[in-house]
């Protein structure tokens, strides 16, 4: 999405929509250091995070125009919008609930319409907690008095397929020109997961 203030625009390439945000939208210190003449506003306002414990205090606010691009690649109309700054979140953007169903709302249905290609993110089973439950299972396995030999045998033959089909798949993402990056609010520690997306399938686009 495209931010400006009152002189400056620039790119942020980590916004997410986010509607765990339930009571606002964020910008990171880092991301507002791009807009050294955007006038910082007093506040006083407290968030919790996805850990559902953790309190963060917030003293401070700006408002940005903020563009959204269609899948065209196209602006859409600026729209003005207040983020309260964490310092934490970095070289990203929130856009929260109450923004998703006011202003950003025809934005955000064009989002979950647009299209089989970017259906939400699945990959393929999700890979890292099918194998994890593999492992699980083994270890139970393991520590039984008597160890039964076939199962162990049939759990690493399921895991070795499973990998060798996610490397298999994840080869032909990764050198499809056509393939792009979109990223997963990881609520638990206000962070984005990256994903390479292309008709092949979707995969980690770190070595998970």
């Amino acid at each position: 999405m495209k931010f400006a203030s009152e002189s400056i625009q620039a790119f942020i390439d980590r916004v997410t929509i986010d509607t765990g945000a339930s009571s606002a939208n964020y910008i990171g210190k880092k991301a507002l250091e791009r807009f050294p003449d955007a006038e910082v506003f007093p506040c006083k306002h407290n968030v919790r995070l996805g850990d559902g414990a953790t309190n963060v205090h917030i003293d401070g606010y700006v408002v940005l125009e903020v563009s959204p691009i269609d899948d065209y690649g196209e602006e859409l109309p600026p729209i003005s919008t207040e983020f309260y700054i964490m310092e934490k979140l970095g070289d990203e953007a929130i856009i929260g609930l109450p923004d998703i169903l006011g202003n950003f709302f025809d934005y955000f249905l064009s989002i979950l319409g647009s299209g089989p290609s970017k259906k939400p993110v699945k990959v393929l089973g999700n890979i890292v907690s099918d194998i994890q439950d593999i492992c699980d299972t083994f270890e139970d396995e393991l520590y039984k008095r008597v160890p039964r030999i076939k199962i162990l045998h049939r759990l690493a033959k399921t895991a070795r397929n499973k990998l060798s089909r996610y490397t298999a798949v994840k080869g032909k993402v990764v050198s499809d020109p056509e393939a792009y990056s979109t990223f997963v609010n990881n609520s638990v520690n206000l962070s984005n997961d990256e994903y390479r997306v292309s008709k092949h399938g979707t995969v980690y686009a770190d070595s998970r």
